[in-house]
């Protein structure tokens, strides 16, 4: 299996429990929700929306944690901080391509997992 820099396939695999369908589900389904919410959440900030941009920073987050890419959440510091406001959302568009650079890496290395997986089915 491929060397990866970002996702942990050791983590998705046990987390699977051996069920290849179910793994491609979970990283198919990463890829397809997390554009969406990343997409919302840029929109939000940019409309200054705090409540909107809080509710989809914590789906990202969750979304993040299940596939095990919590390096990204940590890399993002707007994903760590509880109270957000206008100055968190601020630095969040400052940084956005910075984050939309790692995301898109992330995105990568899992299109490229689920390749090897269908292999072996």
């Amino acid at each position: 299996m491929q060397s990866f820099s970002i996702i942990h396939p050791s983590y998705l695999l046990e987390m699977s429990e051996g069920d290849n369908e179910l793994l491609l589900c979970v990283c198919e389904t990463f890829l397809t929700e997390t554009h969406a919410q990343f997409t919302q959440l840029c929109l939000a900030a940019q409309q200054q929306n705090i409540q909107e941009f809080r509710l989809l920073r914590h789906t990202l987050k969750t979304s993040f944690a299940i596939i095990g890419v919590t390096e990204l959440c940590e890399d993002a510091p707007f994903l760590q901080i509880e109270n957000i406001d206008n100055q968190i959302i601020e630095n969040f568009l400052i940084n956005v391509d910075n984050l939309c650079e790692r995301y898109t890496s992330c995105c990568n290395e899992i299109t490229i997992f689920i390749a090897e997986i269908r292999k072996k089915l």
